[in-house]
């Protein structure tokens, strides 16, 4: 804030001059359109590459015993830098979107980790698919509150609502924790 001041900005991009519109008026503009298209086409394309490819196959094993992959011939280094090339690449595009959806605000920015890591506590941190949901869950909640003026200020709660219940259920559940516990003897 020192240097760039306290002034929130936002990125305009080309794609915001039109939209999809309905009845004379804009409903939703291209850059939306295109972030949501890109979201998709991100998340198949992600549970393509860790299912069907080689590459998908290295990094699942990577993330499940790193020091078994290793001995089995997985060059660790190399499955590393893809990954952590794809995820630079989807988060610098991602934060594109982003910039031109919210304001640039160091406050504002902080808050959008929160509903992302609810997504990812639905998913245990480890489900794509789980995640993905429950961050469309948390996004359809909290804007469907945002049409109830009595419970409109409780929306940015729903992250949390989100998350304590999914991390009760799956506790409830037994979910993640192995019935045989053989291996711990």
């Amino acid at each position: 804030q020192w240097y760039w001041g306290d002034t929130p900005r936002r990125l305009v991009l080309p794609t915001d001059s039109e939209g999809i519109e309905f009845d004379g008026r804009r409903l939703i503009s291209h850059t939306r359109v295109a972030a949501l298209l890109f979201a998709a086409a991100a998340t198949v394309g992600m549970l393509w590459l860790l299912a069907r490819t080689p590459l998908g196959l290295r990094m699942r094993a990577l993330q499940s015993n790193r020091m078994l992959s290793a001995l089995v011939g997985v060059r660790v280094k190399r499955v590393d830098t893809w990954a952590w090339t794809l995820a630079g690449l989807l988060a610098g595009i991602s934060g594109l979107f982003m910039g031109n959806m919210v304001r640039l605000n160091p406050t504002v920015l902080t808050f959008l980790v929160i509903p992302a890591m609810a997504a990812a506590m639905v998913g245990k941190m480890n489900s794509l698919t789980a995640t993905v949901l429950g961050g469309l869950a948390i996004g359809v909640i909290e804007s469907l509150l945002n049409l109830v003026p009595e419970v409109q200020r409780y929306g940015s709660a729903t992250a949390f609502m989100v998350a304590i219940v999914a991390v009760l259920w799956q506790q409830r559940h037994g979910i993640g924790l192995s019935r045989d516990n053989s291996h711990l003897e």
